[in-house]
């Protein structure tokens, strides 16, 4: 049984990091794109023309549409494939729900999601499961924090990611305990690697507060928040629908969630003026988090069992 996951924009690797999952747990599976990310990952998927896209679609037994891609949805179409599945991600679905469920669900078998806020909107079956993380080769030293805590910040995209109310916090902070906390942000864009690198640096991840996006709910957390508890960082982020993260996977997540700019504030404050062991500890349940839910392995022997092929 051949899958392959087929997406225009691999956007955060997603489409690369399903299909070697699935390959983990003993499955036949490819990834396919018809551009290369900017964000220079190590691995990706296969960057390819339209006319090999569809030859791969046509020898496909199960194909994976990425990213809600209405380009690949009219392809699988056009080469009347039966078993098609959808992962709805991101803005494309965001700012029209309704119209991405009417186009998807009268083709696909079911959607799947890694929104949490995406839930309860009318995707097909809908089934939400994170995008998996190479946990394997994220190496990391889990260390106990010095006196003065490292907070970092490090956005792919301020706005979307509120940097702005994160920076006049981390001013705050920086003003109140100027000996005990060192506040970074950093919004030049680099390569994945350098990216890992400079997280690694830090005791603090603040990957989000950003509750609304163009007055969509938003606010779940995304890749590089579990790419920070996969280096034993602490973890702050947004995640406005944490009771769906808990039904899906019977648990809830490693990370701070911080609703209000207040809670925010507090969660950050509280950490600088934590005990240091108790911080090492939070580290510890992080990378152990990271692994045990959102690991390749993890992601493919669940979604192996969801697709049937177990």
């Amino acid at each position: 049984m051949r899958v392959i996951t087929i997406c225009q924009a691999d956007w955060c690797n997603v489409g690369y990091n399903v299909a070697k999952a699935l390959r983990i747990a003993g499955v036949e599976a490819e990834s396919f794109k018809t551009s290369k990310h900017n964000f220079g990952y190590e691995e990706e998927s296969k960057v390819v023309s339209h006319d090999i896209l569809r030859y791969e679609i046509q020898k496909a037994d199960i194909v994976f549409i990425m990213n809600s891609n209405t380009f690949c949805l009219e392809l699988c179409k056009q080469l009347n494939k039966k078993n098609v599945y959808v992962y709805h991600t991101g803005t494309t679905y965001r700012r029209n729900p309704a119209n991405m469920n009417e186009k998807f669900n009268p083709y696909i078998k079911r959607a799947f999601t890694d929104q949490t806020e995406f839930i309860g909107l009318g995707m097909k079956d809908e089934y939400y499961l994170f995008t998996p993380i190479n946990t394997e080769d994220i190496q990391c030293e889990i260390k106990k924090p010095e006196r003065k805590l490292k907070i970092a910040h490090y956005p792919s995209n301020a706005i979307v990611k509120g940097t702005p109310v994160i920076r006049n916090i981390f001013d705050e902070l920086r003003r109140k305990y100027p000996v005990s906390v060192d506040c970074i942000i950093d919004e030049k864009q680099v390569l994945h690697p350098e990216q890992l690198d400079r997280m690694s640096e830090c005791d603090v991840y603040v990957e989000l507060f950003a509750p609304l996006n163009e007055g969509n709910k938003y606010g779940c957390f995304g890749v590089t928040a579990v790419e920070a508890a996969s280096l034993g960082k602490i973890v702050v982020t947004n995640h406005t629908t944490p009771e769906v993260y808990e039904r899906f996977y019977g648990t809830s997540t490693a990370f701070a969630i911080p609703q209000t700019e207040k809670e925010l504030y507090d969660n950050l404050e509280n950490f600088i003026l934590a005990d240091r062991d108790d911080l090492l500890e939070m580290k510890i349940i992080s990378r152990a988090w990271a692994e045990k839910y959102h690991s390749y392995k993890a992601y493919g022997e669940q979604l192996k069992k969801l697709l049937y092929l177990s």
